[in-house]
């Protein structure tokens, strides 16, 4: 009986043994996804209204861009001027290389227009009612993106000389979906 019990007793060692190693190697596979593949951010402000509001929490794709460039209309979130923990959350508008400029529009305010063209964007809480303080017509660098928020009338971004074009390196990531508040 001595020895069944001490087999019993290495069995479930030996047992313990396997669920800490199982544990810890899911622990450092989440770690991993959390700080290098997925993430989340909360939106401060009201500069993407109405697409996301301040307080909802957003997932962000860390590698989406790793593999590909950004595309007119992603939503990203990246940092500007190698300000550290200062992100911003916007819309791609204009693409390395594209002309970026404002066209009066009937209402009095103004159109986005990129390379000549006036882009449709269902997007936007309203129109464009000024445009900032850089000189248009704005040609985005090599390795850049000009972006905005979707509450125009209410976001500092590319149109402003203090944000100006995001650099690739700048990007952190894709904004995939809204998780909080629910529904």
């Amino acid at each position: 009986m001595g020895e069944l019990a001490e087999k019993r007793r290495k069995t479930r060692k030996n047992e313990l043994k396997e669920w800490v190693m199982s544990l810890v190697i899911v622990v450092l596979l989440a770690l991993i996804v959390r700080f290098f593949v997925f993430g989340t951010v909360e939106i401060k402000g009201i500069s993407m209204e109405p697409t996301f509001y301040h307080g909802n929490i957003i997932v962000v794709n860390k590698l989406s861009y790793k593999i590909s460039k950004p595309k007119r209309g992603d939503i990203i979130v990246c940092s500007y001027d190698d300000i550290e923990n200062e992100i911003l959350i916007k819309r791609v508008i204009g693409l390395s290389g594209d002309t970026v400029d404002f066209v009066p529009d009937s209402s009095g305010g103004y159109n986005v227009s990129i390379n000549g063209e006036i882009l449709n964007e269902e997007y936007t809480k309203e129109g464009t009612g000024f445009y900032g303080d850089m000189q248009y017509p704005y040609t985005v660098p090599e390795g850049s993106y000009f972006v905005m928020g979707d509450n125009r009338d209410n976001s500092t971004d590319s149109r402003w000389q203090s944000i100006g074009a995001i650099k690739k390196d700048g990007i952190i990531g894709k904004a995939m979906i809204k998780v909080w508040p629910l529904g």
